[in-house]
């Protein structure tokens, strides 16, 4: 038996991360980056949105006053305020909906018994509001707002990702040995939060995530898909 295959047999817990893995909300966030950096009359590309997602919005907020506003930077907690704002307001307007096949793994992991943990960057407040909609916007019926064994956000641990809190803390609210669980990963900052507890990670692939990035991860797939079979098989 392979290391994957014993890993995938001897699953207790999945972990998954919120954006970009339970709902396709990068984009959101893009948009919200978008317009909190119009408010601030600061030029901006596509490529420069899309290397803000994926890391914490406090990382962003820096990169930002290093990149356009190293003479007047805006205080970092004055800039997630308003960018939150935004982004709230986007996700509660919006009708969004679970990310393709992640109601067929969490219907399939109630089913073998297998627990489920949300590690999300994001904080309490953007976490309800998202699993809120979720619930009203899936075809299973899933009540998102109750499905999980364990959720964590950003706000809720001392270090974000890439440092290994919030995997630890999920790991410790479920009960589960780290050596049974498994995360489902977008980015590199998730991959290497995942990693440094050393839990076995799949990388998601997107449009978001870097090839150099997902190299960090155990397992590559293309769809939430790929997991459920391999879940299937066992």
């Amino acid at each position: 038996m392979t290391h994957q295959n014993s890993i995938i047999d001897g699953c207790k817990a999945i972990i998954l991360d919120m954006d970009g893995v339970l709902v396709d909300s990068e984009p959101i966030h893009g948009v919200a980056f978008g317009m909190f950096l119009d408010t601030l009359k600061v030029p901006h590309t596509e490529e420069f949105i899309g290397d803000l997602v994926g890391h914490s919005i406090d990382h962003n907020i820096q990169t930002i006053n290093e990149i356009y506003l190293s003479d007047n930077p805006i205080d970092v907690l004055e800039g997630i305020r308003i960018r939150d704002a935004i982004y709230l307001r986007l996700i509660t307007s919006r009708r969004l909906k679970p990310l393709n096949g992640i109601e067929d793994l969490i219907l399939l992991c109630k089913k073998k018994g297998i627990k489920l943990g949300l590690a999300s960057s994001s904080v309490r407040e953007q976490i309800d509001a998202i699993l809120k909609n979720l619930s009203v916007n899936n075809e299973q019926h899933i009540n998102f707002q109750t499905v999980f064994d364990a959720t964590v956000g950003g706000n809720e641990v001392s270090r974000k990702k890439p440092a290994p809190d919030i995997y630890h803390k999920v790991s410790q609210i479920l009960g589960i040995d780290k050596n049974n669980c498994i995360a489902i990963e977008d980015s590199g900052a998730g991959i290497l939060s995942a990693k440094a507890n050393n839990i076995f990670c799949i990388a998601l692939k997107n449009q978001y995530l870097k090839e150099k990035e997902a190299l960090s991860a155990d397992l590559v797939v293309n769809s939430i898909h790929e997991v459920v079979e391999m879940l299937n098989l066992v």
